[in-house]
């Protein structure tokens, strides 16, 4: 249709925030600091970034509904385990328990969002995501371990696994991602005001085994190492609600995602 502008800036850079937001009907807020790219940023970009995405809103397009792509890091390490698996998917409802330092910033920009919607009435709408991932050439020569494991078993390069590869991994595809924030800005009267998780659904988020397996199905070889350190099982999320609430769910399989991108790797 044409309306629709992707936007690469520095939240920080509060001049070009101002020209770029002006009469926005909508503002989906995907910024986030590359990973390992330290505390500092993570903070500064996170928390400061939204704080001054929210002025910017405030002063070119106060009726705007902005849209925050949060972390499933907020819920922290998951509530019950047995035998190195999470006994129950994380849920909107549940407390925010963030374990690390990027989960606590992504955390903190969430209530400034939900704060500034509250006291000027705006719209406003968070979705926690786990690991997104895609499955083209540009996503295929990233650092996200799901690119990285395609790579490794089209060359067959050894690569060490990021925390124990029997523990489930929860993956949500780009584009199911999208079909999610369109539902949302479709219906503005059911979320905005509220928190939604977006995954690729708790009982089919795969182990790395799986994974590794399906790629070496496909003619890959990787070769999985023991994991660098020791590391919690992740959380996977539920998503009911947004089920429920918007009728989302997950389109794309993470076969057939991860088929996709060994395929261009």
């Amino acid at each position: 249709t044409g309306r629709l502008s992707f936007v690469f800036r520095d939240l920080r850079e509060g001049s070009e925030l101002d020209r770029v937001i002006t009469a926005a009907d909508a503002v989906v807020h995907a910024a986030a600091p590359l990973a390992g790219s330290g505390n500092a940023l993570e903070l500064d970009v996170r928390v400061h970034g939204t704080l001054a995405l929210l002025g910017a809103i405030e002063r070119r397009a106060p009726g705007a509904h902005l849209v925050l792509l949060s972390d499933a890091g907020v819920y922290g390490d998951p509530l019950m385990v047995r035998g190195g698996t999470a006994m129950f998917a994380a849920r909107e409802a549940q407390s925010t328990t963030p374990s690390t330092p990027a989960a606590a910033a992504a955390a903190c920009a969430e209530q400034y969002v939900f704060a500034a919607g509250r006291s000027a009435a705006r719209k406003a709408t968070v979705l926690r995501v786990p690991v997104i991932y895609a499955s083209d050439p540009v996503y295929a020569t990233g650092d996200e371990f799901p690119a990285r494991l395609a790579r490794a078993a089209r060359t067959g390069t050894p690569l060490a696994a990021i925390r124990d590869p029997r523990w489930p991994f929860d993956l949500v595809h780009v584009d199911d991602v999208t079909s999610a924030l369109l539902r949302v800005l479709a219906r503005p009267e059911r979320s905005a005001g509220e928190v939604f998780n977006v995954g690729g659904g708790a009982r089919l988020a795969p182990s790395v085994w799986d994974m590794t397996q399906h790629l070496t199905a496909l003619g890959g070889r990787a070769q999985l190492l023991p994991p660098l350190a020791e590391a919690g099982p992740p959380p996977v999320l539920d998503v009911t609600r947004i089920r429920r609430v918007l009728g989302w769910e997950p389109s794309v399989a993470w076969q057939e995602g991860l088929s996709r991108l060994f395929a261009v790797a």
